[in-house]
Parts: structure tokens; sequence; C-alpha cells
């Protein structure tokens, strides 16, 4: 009569250990060692994922529960809240990202383009977005439908800090162009400019022109057409944040006023003339002048008083100047034309004061 009980017994004894088992799963899969979200909301004919886990250096704080394979952090006492994976292309432009709580060190990121030579950025940031720590891969491949194991991305500790975010930003709007100018920040080592025909430009949303100085000319726009732009300093450390948005809107206006030649300087050397321009009847936006002729091959920016540099060696000397506005329109050309006569004096060059527009 006790055989019944005792298989009776062993029955409860199985179940039991099934349900801790069960429990027992649960706990581990929860414990935040993995992160992986789910793909359903991506195009995976056009998109892969991207699986890889995180080593942390040595000095990093870690938990006493932690195995020596997760290394699992404490994030309080490391100062870190959040990971976060930035995908790049070739060039250098966003393709996309994903956000890891410190907990979580390995894991699969989804809705990555597919590619070949993407690069892949990770940092870990403290509650204020700081950047603390950095890893990298690159050369990475993404297959369609696929997922590409990449093993481990070690970090290193941020010694120094991205730089700030650049101020002064401006856009001015010319034919066809717009120049964007900003003023630099300490610590940046290069600048990026993003854009967009739509408003609320950001670094993940808009288009990236990477490396460039102030002032930038972006060319080659629809006249008529809106264009918003951000402005990013970069180094070693990483990105800034998005400085305050700016838009312009280019068109082809209308030319400058053409300059009017008040007094003409003459010999001022033996071999020098130099020709003062007014700028009276010149536009508002007048920005600079534009020489040609002597020693100024082609057009040139120049400042007044113009100095040209003639000589008297029975020379016929054609100098053209006219003015440049602030969108980069261009006035006519007054045209003057010089004779450096070697049969008078030294330096008596004979001027021919019928000026005219070429």
């Amino acid at each position: 009569m006790k055989i019944p009980f005792i298989v009776h017994w062993k029955n409860i004894v199985s179940i039991l250990l099934s349900i801790c088992s069960i429990s027992l799963v649960l706990a581990v899969s929860g414990c935040g060692d993995d992160y992986s979200s789910s793909d359903d909301d991506y195009d995976l004919s056009n998109t892969g994922s991207y699986a890889c886990s995180i080593k942390w250096p040595e000095d990093v704080p870690t938990l006493e529960t932690a195995s020596t394979v997760s290394r699992g952090i404490d994030c309080d006492a490391a100062g870190v809240a959040t990971v976060a994976f930035t995908f790049y292309d070739g060039s250098g432009s966003y393709l996309t990202g994903d956000e890891w709580s410190c907990s979580l060190h390995q894991g699969t990121v989804h809705g990555i383009p597919a590619g070949i030579n993407r690069r892949l950025v990770v940092t870990g940031k403290d509650a204020s977005g700081a950047m603390l720590y950095w890893g990298e891969e690159t050369g990475i491949t993404i297959v369609a439908g696929q997922t590409t194991q990449g093993g481990e991305i070690e970090m290193e500790y941020v010694y120094g800090t991205v730089p700030s975010t650049p101020p002064n930003v401006t856009a001015t709007a010319g034919d066809g162009q717009i120049t964007i100018s900003w003023d630099t920040v300490t610590g940046a080592t290069s600048y990026n400019i993003y854009w967009s025909t739509s408003t609320g430009v950001t670094i993940s949303t808009s288009t990236k022109i990477s490396n460039v100085t102030s002032p930038y000319t972006h060319t080659g726009l629809t006249n008529g057409t809106t264009y918003y732009y951000v402005v990013t300093a970069e180094n070693s450390y990483g990105e800034s944040d998005e400085s305050d948005e700016v838009d312009a809107t280019p068109d082809a206006g209308e030319n400058p006023t053409a300059p009017e030649i008040s007094n003409i300087g003459r010999r001022v050397t033996a071999s020098t003339e130099t020709i003062n321009i007014t700028t009276d009847s010149v536009d508002t936006d007048f920005d600079t002048y534009q020489a040609k002729g002597a020693q100024y091959t082609d057009w040139t920016d120049v400042s007044t008083p113009i100095t040209f540099n003639l000589s008297t060696d029975d020379t016929w000397y054609e100098l053209q100047i006219r003015a440049k506005d602030m969108a980069g329109n261009l006035s006519e050309s007054v045209e003057l034309k010089l004779f450096g006569s070697s049969e008078e004096s030294v330096g008596n060059i004979r001027l021919y004061p019928d000026f005219s527009k070429a």
C-alpha cells in the first residue's frame, strides 16, 4: 500500500522541479544580460540585423553577481545610464541607431540598411547624455533579412569631452546657393552640416555634409525653395548636439549697382597707379569689389583703394572693376584703359578717362 504513495510523491516532486526550472529560466532571461527588439516593423528585403556583445574595460566597477562572460557592470558606480548604438555608411552618413539600458550587455540591433562597409559606434552615456565610454567596429557587412554576428565590441574610457554646439549659425541666400556660417568652438577638429527642405533638421533625419569649414557655400540649389540647416562640431570623442536651425531661400535677385570711380591717384610711384572707388552708389547689401587686369589675371576680391601694378613699357592695360553683394550677385563691370608710355618721364602713365561699361 505504500508503493502508490511513493509513486505519487515522485510525480509531485517532478512537477515541482519542472515549475522551479521554468521559474529559474524566466528569472535568468530577465536579469538584463540580453537585448533583442523585434524585427517585425522592418522591411527585411532591405534591412538586416547585427548581434554583438559589449566588453567593458577591466577597471569598470562590476556587479558581485556578474559572470566573467557578461561582465555585468555596476551601472550606478560606473555612472553609465544608457548604451547607444549608431550605424553609419562608408561616407559617414547616419543610417540608424538604438539605445540599450546599461544593464544589457549583449543583443541584436534590427532595421540596419543592407550594404557593405558599415560603421558601428557604441557609446556609454551618463544620465545627462555625456559620453563616458566609446567603442567602434568598422567594415561591417549587413545582408538583407539576415543577422550578422559581430562578436565583442571593446569599450574604452573617454578621457576628453565632445565639443559644444556651434553658436551663431547663419544662412545667407544667393542665386542657387546658400552660405552657412558659424563661430568655432574649443576642442572641435571638424564640423558637419545637416540640411533638408523640411524644418526639424536632426542628425538622424537629414542629409549630412561632412568635414566643412565656416563659411561654407552650399551650391546647386533650387531658387524659391527653402532649405533648413543645423551645424555640429566633432572631435575624436564624438559629435556635439545640433545647433539652432537656420533657413534661407535661394533667389536670383537683382544685380548690384556698378561702382563709380571717384578719384584716380596717379603716379603714386614710378610704376603703380592707385584707383579709389566710391561706395555711394553701391547697394546696401554690398559685400566687396572685384578687379581684373594687370596683376589680377582673373576676377579677384579686393578692397578700396584698388592698386594696379602698371609699368611704363608702352603697354596697354585694360582694367576692370565690379561690385559683388552678399548673395554673390555681380554688377556690370567698369572698364579703364591705361597706357604706360616710355616716351614720357618715368611714371607718367597716360589715362584714357573715357570710362565705359564693359
